[in-house]
């Protein structure tokens, strides 16, 4: 317990004196759902509660708690409920619904990127590797935008947490839109959580799962964005730009490092703030950029 207070308090040292834009959100503790609560997610908490505290004494308003949940193992160990309870045993605010990884939301998001992208810049940035779509950073390292891109066109990893960020600009807008359009179904966040809370054989919540996400494969096609959501993406975006905080062991620094130079192509303006720790070197480290109302961006600074 007294190196998770050390890390906290080193995270919340570092968020000192932010010099803006106001952190819109913040993520910590990621949840796995194949595992129980791990040393890396008690820090994760640990530190984020110590920054939402921190971070709701010096902005105007404290940033909304926005978890997402590692759901792409088909054994569940920690149910979406008993993730949620231990944000909120934890945290000092309760938290919006966890976000699956595997949301149609966020995919919808994904294919408008997609467009976005493909729009931007030519087609000479893209080639294809082992069956996926890659694209190649500034920096000269890759990052793949779809996974078996001539069948399921699944999102990369990398693309997925650009359209986390941008859902967490205006969580409610969407999910706001995806009720209204797809009726008690398109509550997605919290049907999909109750599915994945029911005990039961692996494969069969799994069916289960992809029965219900069938209902959005409209507007979940990279190939084929869907105009409601796109102007979503657009009104999510029109304001001044935001800054999004996620807490992540270290290992994470490396896809955080490419999730900026894809926001940085996709002209998006978001800024990400990193806070990346090791719980056994005990140590906090901070990576941030800015960016103007145009989406350019300053070089990151740690």
């Amino acid at each position: 317990m007294e190196s998770l207070n050390r890390l906290a308090a080193q995270a919340a040292e570092l968020l000192a004196g932010h010099p803006g834009p106001v952190v819109h959100s913040l993520e910590c503790g990621r949840g796995h759902l194949d595992r129980e609560p791990d040393a890396d997610q008690a820090a994760g908490v640990a530190i984020g509660a110590a920054v939402q505290r921190r971070l709701a004494a010096e902005q105007p308003r404290p940033p909304l708690l926005t978890p997402l949940m590692d759901d792409d193992q088909v054994l569940v160990r920690q149910p979406p409920s008993a993730y949620l309870g231990y944000l909120r045993r934890h945290l000092p605010e309760p938290p919006r619904p966890p976000v699956p990884q595997s949301s149609p939301v966020l995919r919808a998001i994904a294919a408008v990127l997609h467009a976005r992208l493909l729009a931007l810049h030519p087609p000479g940035g893209l080639h294809r590797r082992a069956g996926g779509l890659f694209l190649r950073l500034p920096d000269g390292s890759d990052c793949e935008l779809l996974e078996d891109a001539a069948g399921a066109r699944i999102t990369g990893g990398v693309l997925l947490e650009a359209a986390l960020l941008v859902y967490r600009t205006a969580p409610d807008l969407f999910d706001t839109h995806f009720r209204l359009r797809f009726g008690p179904d398109g509550d997605v966040h919290r049907a999909a959580a109750a599915i994945l809370d029911v005990p039961g054989p692996a494969e069969e919540t799994l069916q289960r799962l992809h029965a219900y996400y069938a209902r959005f494969t409209a507007v979940t096609d990279p190939e084929a964005p869907d105009s409601g959501v796109r102007l979503l993406v657009d009104q999510a975006l029109a304001g001044p730009p935001v800054a999004h905080l996620n807490v992540l062991p270290d290992y994470h620094a490396s896809r955080q490092h490419k999730v900026r130079g894809l926001l940085g192509l996709l002209r998006l303006p978001v800024a990400l703030l990193s806070l990346h720790f090791s719980v056994a070197g005990e140590r906090v480290t901070l990576t941030s950029d800015r960016v103007t109302p145009a989406g350019d961006r300053v070089t990151p600074t740690s």
